[in-house]
């Protein structure tokens, strides 16, 4: 699926969730926690577009789901309890793979998925911003996109041309959002003032 991205859709490492209306798109590299944020998402009532991967179609500039099921790891289920017990009971669209849990969006909630839209802002995650006070801070928007630009997967058959128009495109989708970093360890914290800031 990855490799089959043409000039008029490609597929980024991402996660997506719609707050108030508004789609926050959630990125940073493996490990960072998006998975986790995504899922304490969800367990607070909102929809996403899917862990790990989403759709843009340059023609609209809009971002659409991608099923997948959602990678969480011990730590992040100790934060998740009602997550953790779908888990523990082995529920419908959960998997135990060597440490890690795979659940299904729908195993969460069952109207997971969120319509395609354009992004109202972007959260960033890194390893760096986990000591302190758990929340959210504004950042450059201009960082953002470019770390949205840059997790475009596959491709490979996208000719240079073909290439630096899907790029202006995404770039041209990001041109009015609100960029934040997630500061803290506790995604909960952090998710609660994602909300906030979408709905203020």
């Amino acid at each position: 699926m990855l490799n089959a991205a043409t000039p008029e859709a490609v597929f980024l490492h991402a996660a997506g969730a719609v707050l108030a209306g508004r789609l926050a798109l959630i990125v940073g590299d493996p490990g960072a926690g998006k998975s986790t944020l995504l899922a304490h998402l969800m367990s607070r009532g909102h929809q996403v577009l899917g862990d790990d991967v989403v759709r843009f179609a340059t023609a609209d500039g809009r971002f659409s789901a991608v099923g997948r099921s959602i990678k969480l790891d011990d730590k992040a289920l100790r934060s998740l309890p009602l997550v953790a017990a779908l888990c523990a009971g082995g529920a419908i669209g959960t998997l135990l793979a060597a440490g890690s849990y795979y659940v299904s969006p729908a195993a969460i909630r069952r109207d997971w998925q969120a319509g395609p839209s354009r992004p109202w802002g972007v959260m960033l995650l890194d390893a760096g911003s986990r000591g302190g006070a758990s929340g959210v801070r504004r950042s450059s928007e201009g960082v953002a996109a470019v770390s949205v630009a840059r997790r475009v997967l596959g491709g490979t058959e996208l000719r240079a041309p073909a290439r630096a128009e899907v790029t202006v495109r995404l770039l041209e989708s990001l041109t009015d959002v609100a960029a934040y970093r997630a500061e803290g360890s506790d995604p909960a914290k952090v998710a609660e003032a994602l909300e906030r800031e979408a709905v203020g």
